[in-house]
């Protein structure tokens, strides 16, 4: 079992391993792009020693072409090269910038812990006192008999209404019955008069009509008296409840935990505060390493210049004609200048490949270096490394975050697992002493008990109110991101 700051950091130290593999890939395409330009020049010295041998096949400039092509080339390298430095002097002051961030949140989060601790002591002092006090315990008692009654009474109204719709429907599906019950035959308002009254009776007396009307309306009459008397059980355990909250209101307000509860929340909002900053740099930080992508695979603006100017000087008409005699002549002092153009060829394709390959796997890379820091951010959102969480198992938690490394893993299944090894336990109070059991509605349907709602600042970063993935009541004060209780949980 690991605390959630310690399984944050987990995460961190992988989301690092998985930057210095990007830039690796970075700085290896940065190397073979290096090689591809150098493998330009180097034909192109070749076509120009081709040129002094074989002057008749080319044009008086073609070689001053050349030389013109790749001093320009060089130029906008050089210019390539002064902007790649600064976007890594950028990257590296933004990393730095959020080491110092991480630090800062590590001790934020500490004294955030010592708040909470503090929270949680007082708040567990509060329910021994009251665990021991007569009048508070003569309150409890109370209330838990009103909730006896008021859910004894909702069970029973529940189960008449039930008995209701199953028995009424047989005399509903009589015609002659509903005829009779409908012109209130019996009853004060009845208005029959001669031969209608003669048949009506006829009837009547046909279907068994005065008993069966007796046990229809006591049906109809029972159910809803039962629930009437239901909502009024409700209403007194409501009443009851109110009264323990009081008690638990008083309480808290003795013992100064609702300043403690403040205190902790500012403790969270600086969390929060740093959260925010962290997001912001690392979305920085994407974008320059974004930036330095086109550097590494020679996208960006100036390394595209230099190699079509190259490029088109190489291209020209006389240097090709130039190149294709000397393969076919018989004279010996080209002989040596083709070969090399040839494997020159070979090596471009080569490294082409090569480069082709390293691009796909950056990709990737990236691509899992982004989910796994949006995995870090959730993680932050949802408070996952509050004080009192917990991850069940270490080893599983560094195995899935290596199994992500390896491609094994994709994001929702690390964020699942850690969502199924994720716990949160308060230290010491207990979520359900005092109105704290009422929390989470009345046990018969009714609203939710207002006093019994933990103090949640409201804050809480995609934290739900139910238990799971960095969601669930905060046991000290109430609670961070939802649920919970007053004075530990349940005051």
């Amino acid at each position: 079992m690991i605390s959630g700051q310690h399984a944050i950091a987990e995460v961190s130290q992988a989301a690092q391993g998985q930057q210095q593999a990007l830039d690796a890939l970075d700085a290896r395409l940065a190397e073979l792009r290096s090689q591809e330009q150098a493998l330009l020049h180097e034909r192109a010295e070749q076509l120009k020693a081709l040129a002094r041998i074989r002057v008749e096949l080319l044009g008086s400039d073609a070689s001053g072409a050349l030389d013109a092509a790749e001093v320009e080339a060089a130029r906008l390298l050089e210019e390539r090269d002064a902007a790649s430095a600064a976007l890594e002097q950028e990257i590296i002051d933004v990393q730095a910038g959020l080491d110092a961030l991480e630090q800062a949140r590590s001790a934020q989060l500490e004294r955030l812990q010592s708040a909470a601790d503090a929270l949680d002591r007082a708040e567990a002092e509060t329910q021994t006192r009251l665990a021991a006090d007569a009048d508070y315990q003569a309150q409890l008692e109370q209330t838990q008999e009103a909730e006896r009654i008021a859910l004894y009474a909702a069970e029973k109204a529940s189960e008449r209404e039930q008995e209701q719709a199953s028995k009424t429907s047989a005399y509903q599906a009589d015609p002659l019955f509903m005829y009779l019950w409908q012109r209130d035959y019996g009853g004060e308002t009845y208005r029959g008069r001669g031969l209608t009254a003669r048949l009506d009776g006829k009837v009547a007396r046909l279907v068994g009509y005065t008993d069966a009307r007796l046990s229809y309306q006591r049906l109809l009459e029972i159910a809803p008296r039962l629930r009437t008397h239901a909502e009024q059980m409700q209403e007194r355990a409501e009443a009851e409840i109110d009264a323990l909250s009081a008690l638990d209101e008083a309480a808290r307000a003795a013992d100064g935990i609702p300043a403690l509860e403040e205190a902790r929340d500012r403790e969270q909002e600086a969390v929060d505060a740093i959260d925010q900053r962290i997001d912001q740099e690392e979305l920085r930080l994407d974008e320059l390493i974004e930036q330095r992508a086109l550097f590494a695979t020679g996208q960006d603006g100036q390394s595209r210049a230099a190699v079509e100017r190259l490029a088109e000087a190489l291209g020209a008409s006389e240097l090709v004609e130039l190149e294709r005699a000397a393969r076919v002549t018989p004279m010996r002092e080209d002989d040596q200048l083709v070969a090399t153009l040839i494997e020159l060829e070979r090596e471009e394709r080569r490294l082409a490949f090569m480069r082709e390959q390293t691009e796909a796997a950056r990709s990737k890379q990236q691509g899992r270096l982004r989910e796994l820091m949006q995995v870090q951010q959730a993680m932050r959102k949802r408070r996952m490394d509050r004080p009192g969480s917990q991850f069940e198992d270490k080893a599983l938690v560094a195995m899935m975050l290596a199994n992500f490394a390896k491609g094994l893993l994709d994001q929702k299944g690390l964020l699942r697992g850690l969502e199924e090894q994720y716990r949160y336990r308060p230290p010491r109070t207990d979520p359900d002493f005092g109105s704290g059991g009422y929390r989470r509605g009345s046990p018969w349907g009714g609203r939710p008990h207002p006093g019994s709602i933990g103090r949640s600042s409201g804050r809480s970063r995609g934290a739900s109110s139910q238990g799971g993935f960095g969601g669930g009541g905060f046991g000290t004060g109430g609670g961070f991101g939802g649920g919970g209780f007053r004075t530990g949980g349940g005051f």
